[in-house]
């Protein structure tokens, strides 16, 4: 939507009740009529439409393009695979209904905006057009949005009516919102579809759960035409209300978890007016299971028929007037399944064959539900299954939403699902003969090592982010480049006319603010220290031929470890590991042995700064889902609100944050436990983004569990990492900040040692860089106007809070300063090596606590030893070396650091990646 959602004139307020609500559509049956079971798949309207889009982006080419992708495609004896196009498969026969996803609300605006995918709709490179354009195509080519498509908001970060609920809307007023929104979008059939945060039942999810309820209690009130379906995430044993054996739901919200809590808020205000949809996506196998059992289908239909059961029983309680809420086939004839299709690549042990897929939708008929869904269409494609080192994860190079994990051909499932093909066929499991199947993508032909399109990266000598020169281009990316070949194409500001303004001079450096880098240790590649610290013969890449180069990184001192986040699946107690993994098992011993401590901790050990390592918890998948933060684990476990206090939480939480690095140093090779104590690090970090920011009551307990562990060992040092803009601290996080210095005056410890406050320099969002760019401002001039503006909010907290006026100067060694290097995930963002040396010595001439950066395994602009767009691995700026970054923020100012090469491809761009 272009514009905000408009507010009502006048306001609706719910009713209050702790217990039974009387709600007006409760005792009705607004449609008596009995479904059919519909087939109607998940799409995600942001995946790529075709493997020539694929291409592409892949590339970072624009779409001006397309007839030399495909060109390139065909001369490689490929086909155009279609993976995202709603009118071609509905004409092809393959499916005729959809479950659209995602609306969500606009995230560069605090205010009410609905937004596909959050994506800002008034950037500079025109994204929120983009979906419109795609919506506008599919239309022409025979979509009937009205007849065809149902809107699914969620599932996670920047949910609607979450937003709607921070901005104080009332039910009425988010009602109108969704009127808007349908009279938009010509549709009157709408999915929401909780995962966590959102199902949270005593936060302000909770509140806004209620509120989308309430909202759409009046929805249906003014138009019984509406369609709603509530999507919840399900695991083996439904959704389930732990009563006493025996013993009836009585309708207490206290009987409810988090899993079950939006079904309740939609029972007590809708009655049986909805349709409740399960998707299987967090189905595990039992410790009985092995790789080869068929569990996902018995599993699945044990958790419907359990969540039947729960359903029932709130509708007994919250209908009691309507005897045909009781009507079993009636309650299964509101109900949908939407099983996760093939393997999961994060859980081989999960596979949904086809086998599988007959025998659900069989099932699905027999109890007489009425929506078969499938997650996504677009996934509906053969591809291998490509096993890790431990044979835990699939590391097949396809993007994980094109591809199934399985062999059979194209849209397999999906005949399945729909009734088409009441047999299952057989599996494929050969890799050339996977490849060979219809629908299938050979990567490694088709995409890695296509060198076809090489020749259009060249830049031009103005700055366009990657544009086209087409008057009307429709592709999204057609600002949003990502690798840069030369020196001159990423800094624009930094020339004057033809000569490069290199930063050269190096400020003295002050021995109090330390260079801490992230070491993303959950992944495989780029976290091999040895060479980084002891130095190694290296490969001259960007051809500079730099006589007897040396990738050794000079200076090194400290390191942060991300992320440490609660085992999945270890709900019933507090147990951390990196990345959440699974402990306790041979392939967490193999990955603890191999990665932690053979590539991390012990060269810190033999470099002697093993005990400087930075600890850090949360980061972007905690900010996904705040329930695997270690402190909301504790909340909900530990904490129950009708005590006085959390003393018991910050204990338990305290002393797990200690075992945590005490276990480390073992690890390390201090076996003893005292030598473990004394060696262990003494710094923990905590980055808190997305939806974990507005989970404040645990956020609270943290705070207070940083101010304990501080008032008994002084030793400890703390830093909170958090989302920014160059104006400063959002107002959520103005509150989490403001929480934590509360805390610490609480403890009685003085403002001098409160919590380093580390800004996430990075990712503003495309406007935000393109506007500093034509003021001629350099990511450096943003990073330090961040910086800048963070200092005066806290300085405003902590005389609010403590009464004291700090100065700027020792404001500053509670600020650190993390930027992303390279490209950002917003990429009109660059980060270069200009601008990492511009704030090494900002920052040591302001004496800040620390610089950081995002993050060790991607500095550099190579991948398998060829130039590469950004990923994980690569920062995508090509015309650097290995670990030039690290040389930068470490003060180790080699002279290709100082004066990088800047154009070491020159008349080589057509054929350089051979």
């Amino acid at each position: 939507m272009q514009s905000l959602i408009s507010r009502s004139t006048y306001s609706y307020t719910m009713p209050t009740t702790t217990k039974v609500l009387k709600s007006t559509l409760a005792n009705k049956i607004l449609d008596n009529k009995i479904r059919d079971l519909e087939y109607k798949p998940y799409v995600d309207i942001g995946i790529v439409e075709d493997n020539v889009e694929y291409l592409l982006k892949d590339k970072g080419v624009n779409g001006a393009y397309r007839k030399e992708a495909l060109a390139s495609i065909e001369k490689r004896k490929g086909e155009q695979i279609i993976y995202n196009d709603l009118a071609y498969f509905k004409n092809k026969g393959i499916a005729s209904k959809f479950v659209l996803g995602f609306m969500q609300n606009d995230s560069s605006l605090p205010e009410l905006a609905p937004a596909w995918n959050a994506t800002p709709v008034h950037d500079s490179n025109q994204s929120g057009k983009w979906y419109q354009d795609r919506l506008d195509k599919w239309q022409q080519n025979g979509l009937n949005l009205q007849k065809d498509i149902t809107i699914s908001f969620g599932p996670f970060a920047n949910s609607f009516w979450h937003t709607a609920y921070l901005n104080n809307y009332t039910e009425l007023d988010l009602a109108n919102a969704f009127s808007e929104i349908s009279n938009k979008y010509q549709t009157k059939s709408f999915d929401f579809y909780f995962a966590a945060p959102y199902n949270r039942i005593n936060s302000e999810y909770a509140e806004s759960t209620r509120l989308l309820a309430g909202a759409l209690k009046i929805l249906l009130e003014q138009d019984q035409n509406y369609q709603i379906r509530l999507s919840i995430i399900t695991g083996n044993d439904g959704l389930v209300i732990p009563t006493p054996e025996n013993t009836p739901y009585n309708g207490s919200k206290k009987q409810v978890g988090s899993d079950v809590y939006p079904l309740y808020e939609f029972t007590r205000f809708l009655g049986l007016n909805f349709t409740l949809n399960l998707v299987s996506a967090y189905l595990q196998p039992n410790k009985n299971n092995t790789i080869n059992d068929r569990w996902e289908v018995p599993a699945l239909k044990t958790a419907i028929e359990a969540t039947h059961k729960t359903w029932k029983g709130m509708l007994s309680v919250f209908s009691p007037e309507n005897p045909a809420t009781q009507n079993d086939q009636l309650i299964y004839n509101r109900m949908g399944v939407t099983p996760w299709i093939g393997t999961r690549a994060e859980l081989p042990s999960y596979k949904f064959d086809a086998t599988d897929a007959v025998e659900i939708r069989k099932f699905a008929l027999a109890k007489g539900m009425a929506d078969m869904s499938m997650f996504y269409i677009s996934r509906d494609f053969p591809s291998h299954f490509q096993a890790n080192d431990i044979g835990n994860a699939d590391q097949n190079p396809l993007d994980q939403n094109i591809r199934s994990g399985t062999g059979y051909e194209a849209f397999t499932y999906s005949k399945i699902l729909s009734g088409q093909k009441i047999v299952a066929p057989n599996e494929v499991t050969d890799r050339n003969q996977i490849l060979a199947l219809s629908g299938a993508l050979d990567y490694d032909r088709i995409i890695r090592n296509n060198q076809d399109l090489d020749q259009y990266t060249n830049p031009s000598d103005n700055w366009s982010g990657g544009e086209d020169s087409s008057t009307d281009p429709k592709e999204f990316w057609k600002a949003r480049k990502n690798r840069y070949f030369s020196w001159d194409e990423a800094n624009p500001n930094r020339l004057n006319g033809t000569t490069a303004n290199h930063i050269t001079t190096k400020t003295n450096a002050v021995s109090s603010t330390y260079f801490t880098p992230y070491i993303d240790n959950g992944l495989w590649e780029g976290n091999d220290l040895h060479g980084m610290i002891n130095g190694k013969q290296a490969p001259d890449y960007t051809q500079q031929n730099v006589p007897n180069f040396n990738n050794k990184v000079n200076n090194f001192e400290a390191l942060t470890l991300s992320f440490v986040q609660q085992v999945k699946n270890h709900n019933n107690y507090l147990d951390f590991s990196i990345a959440g993994i699974e402990t306790g098992n041979d392939g967490y011993e193999y990955w603890e042995q191999n990665q932690l401590k053979q590539k991390v901790l012990d060269p810190l050990v033999k470099h002697k700064t093993f005990d400087k390592l930075r600890v850090s918890y949360g980061g972007l998948s905690t900010g996904h889902n705040p329930g695997e933060n270690a402190w909301n684990v504790a909340y909900n476990k530990y904490y129950n609100e009708n005590e006085p206090n959390m003393d018991t939480a910050v204990s338990i939480l305290a002393e797990r944050f200690t075992a945590f690095n005490q276990n480390l140093a073992t690890l390390a090779g201090y076996s003893n436990p005292e030598a473990a104590r004394a060696n262990m690090p003494m710094s923990l970090d905590f980055d808190i983004e997305g939806a974990a920011q507005f989970t404040l009551k645990e956020n609270r307990l943290l705070a207070k569990t940083l101010a304990f562990m501080k008032k008994n060992n002084p030793k400890w040092t703390f830093s909170l990492t958090l989302p920014v803009m160059p104006d400063g601290l959002t107002d959520i996080c103005k509150k989490l900040v403001k929480i934590f210095i509360e805390e610490y005056q609480k403890q009685g410890l003085s403002s001098d040692v409160l919590p380093i406050i580390n800004i996430m320099a990075m990712d503003y969002g495309d406007g935000i860089y393109a506007q500093a760019r034509n003021h001629g401002q350099t990511n450096f001039d943003l990073a330090k106007a961040t910086t800048i503006s963070t200092r005066r909010n806290l300085k405003e907290i902590i005389n609010k809070v403590y009464n004291v006026n700090i100065n700027n100067k020792i404001l500053n060694r509670f600020l650190g300063v993390t930027p992303m290097i390279g490209v950002n995930d917003t990429v009109e963002g660059v980060f270069t090596l200009e601008d990492a040396k511009e704030l090494y010595n900002w920052a040591h001439d302001e004496n800040l606590a620390f610089i950081s950066m995002w993050s060790v395994n991607d500095d550099k602009g190579f991948n398998n030893q060829q130039p590469s767009a950004k990923t994980i691995t690569s920062h995508g700026l090509n015309y650097l070396r290995e670990w030039d970054f690290m040389r930068a923020f470490n003060g180790d100012w080699q002279e290709w650091v100082k004066q990088p090469a800047r154009n070491p491809f020159k008349n080589k761009i057509t054929g350089i990646l051979s």
